[in-house]
C-alpha cells in the first residue's frame, strides 16, 4: 500500500529500487519521511512527504501526508520544493517543473515553469514559431511561468526575466543533499534501531 492507501502497481519484485529518507526538508525542526515509489509505470509513480505528530495521544492518525507528487524532488534550504514533471511536452531542454513553497502548514504550489529552445523548435520544423521578440538577450531560450491556479497561457520571458523571477521567489536558496536509501527491510530495520 502507498501512503494514500492506493495499492502499488508496477514491479513489486524490484521494491528495493524505490528510495526513502528521513530528513527535515521543511526546516521545522522535525524530520519528515520522504518516499519515492518509482518501480511502476510513469502514471503510477508517486513521491510522498509524510510527517509524524510527536504529540500524538493515541487517538486519530499521527501521520499526515504533506504532499503527493511525481517522485522527482529537489528540496531547498528555504523549505521550497521543485518537482519535475513526469513528461516534457515543451519545446525546451529544461524539464518542466512545479515550484512549491512551505507555508508552515502545507506545501503550496507557486508556479508551473517550462521553456522553449530555438534549436529544438528549428530541429522539429517549428523554428518560425519561436518567440524571438521575447528572447531579448539572444540566449536561444524563452521561459514560461504560469502562477498556480491560473489557466491563461503566460507570455514568454527572456532568461534575465526568468532569473529575476526565480531570485524573487527563492533568493539565495541552495538545494539540499537529502540522503536517500534503498527501500529494503534491512535499511528500515537499521533506521528503527538508530543505526
Amino acid at each position: 500500500l502507498l501512503p494514500d492507501g492506493a495499492v502499488a502497481d508496477g514491479f513489486p519484485e524490484d521494491i528495493s529500487l524505490n528510495q526513502f529518507s528521513v530528513f527535515d526538508v521543511d526546516a521545522d525542526g522535525s524530520e519528515e519521511l520522504i518516499l519515492l515509489y518509482t518501480t511502476a509505470y510513469s502514471a503510477s509513480m508517486q513521491g510522498s512527504i509524510l510527517s509524524f505528530d510527536p504529540r500524538h495521544t493515541g487517538s486519530g492518525n499521527p501521520v499526515s501526508i504533506r504532499l503527493l507528487e511525481f517522485p522527482s524532488f529537489t528540496f531547498y534550504d528555504n523549505a521550497a520544493l521543485r518537482v519535475s514533471a513526469s513528461h516534457n511536452q515543451s519545446w525546451g531542454e529544461m524539464w518542466p517543473y512545479t515550484l512549491y513553497c512551505w507555508t508552515g502548514q502545507a506545501y503550496e504550489a507557486v508556479a508551473l515553469v517550462w521553456s522553449d529552445d530555438r534549436a529544438v523548435m528549428e530541429d522539429t520544423g517549428l523554428g518560425e514559431n519561436y518567440p524571438a521578440q521575447s528572447d531579448t538577450s539572444g540566449s536561444g531560450t524563452v521561459y514560461y511561468v504560469r502562477p498556480a491556479g491560473e489557466q491563461v497561457e503566460p507570455q514568454p520571458m527572456d532568461v534575465t526575466e526568468y532569473r529575476a523571477w526565480w531570485d524573487g521567489v527563492m533568493g539565495l536558496a541552495q538545494a539540499l543533499d537529502v540522503p536517500y536509501q534503498s527501500l529494503t527491510e534491512e535499511n528500515i530495520a537499521a533506521m528503527e534501531h538508530g543505526s
